[in-house]
């Protein structure tokens, strides 16, 4: 779905990315890869391809759109080094002409040399190109048009029969744009955002505008 933000024309896609041609980057947010190992770890079934399948639906975003760039606003993988961090060192090698960029999350807890092995270059929160603002947390005092996640947002879909259901979605404020987890294990929380915010939700392979939740 094309949508305009600060004047400027940009993709949101289902597969819970951005699109910004003009910049020829694209945006995702709170990955978090090694989920599922961690929930094994602590005792919890968990299926071990969900990292992967992850995986492949960057690899498919990078195919389709070609970005010079990709940047993940944040929590990137989800706490300790294990293997599905070797399945993404594979993934930055396919696509070397690409530049990595993370925004460091609260997740982001590994030690640097991870990060430069994997040629990713990890930005503080805050960086501002353009007047957007690329965060991970969102901030009550902006300097600019945020970007950013954390929240893992969801909407309130009423149907006609008084039946509901609460989808991941993107969310427009005055000041900023939220993104959904692109990580199908993370979830979603309703979020209520500023009067006037516009909702996308996600519903399978659609994307469907929600001016308001009531």
């Amino acid at each position: 779905m094309k949508i305009v933000l600060q004047n400027e024309d940009v993709e949101i896609t289902a597969e819970r990315t951005l699109w910004f041609e003009r910049k020829q980057t694209l945006f995702l947010s709170d990955v978090h890869l090694g989920k599922a190992t961690h929930f094994r770890k602590a005792g919890m079934y968990i299926s071990g391809k969900t990292g992967f399948k992850d995986l492949d639906r960057i690899a498919f975003q990078l195919r389709h759109f070609q970005p010079n760039r990709i940047v993940f606003l944040g929590d990137l993988f989800h706490s300790e080094y294990n293997q599905e961090w070797e399945a993404f060192i594979d993934l930055r090698n396919h696509f070397k002409e690409v530049e990595f960029i993370l925004i460091e999350g609260n997740h982001d807890i590994m030690d640097l040399k991870f990060y430069e092995r994997a040629g990713v270059k990890v930005i503080e929160e805050g960086y501002i190109e353009d007047g957007w603002e690329w965060r991970h947390h969102p901030s009550e005092n902006p300097v600019g048009f945020q970007i950013c996640g954390h929240i893992h947002p969801g909407v309130r879909i009423r149907g006609k029969a008084r039946q509901s259901l609460t989808l991941p979605c993107f969310v427009h404020e005055p000041n900023r744009f939220i993104f959904p987890a692109f990580g199908r294990l993370t979830g979603k929380v309703r979020y209520e955002g500023a009067n006037g915010s516009r909702y996308y939700a996600i519903a399978g392979s659609e994307i469907l505008e929600v001016v308001n939740q009531e």
